[in-house]
């Protein structure tokens, strides 16, 4: 009973990494939302992902 207990408790930060870097790449910020839009090839989303990306505040900008 006990050595199960140790064993899942050794398995949970590995979970927690799991849980992590899963959800990391859903958390995109309006910087990579904008860059998104110039591979539409469309005059209005170029236009608004300037508009993105401008406000976006992000050095790479």
């Amino acid at each position: 009973m006990l050595t199960n207990v140790f064993r899942n408790f050794r398995a949970l930060p590995f979970a927690i990494l799991l849980i992590f870097a899963t959800a990391l790449p859903v958390m995109a910020g309006p910087f990579e939302d904008a860059v998104g839009k110039f591979a539409n090839d469309e005059f209005s989303d170029t236009e608004e992902a300037i508009g993105a990306i401008a406000t976006s505040g992000n050095p790479l900008a």
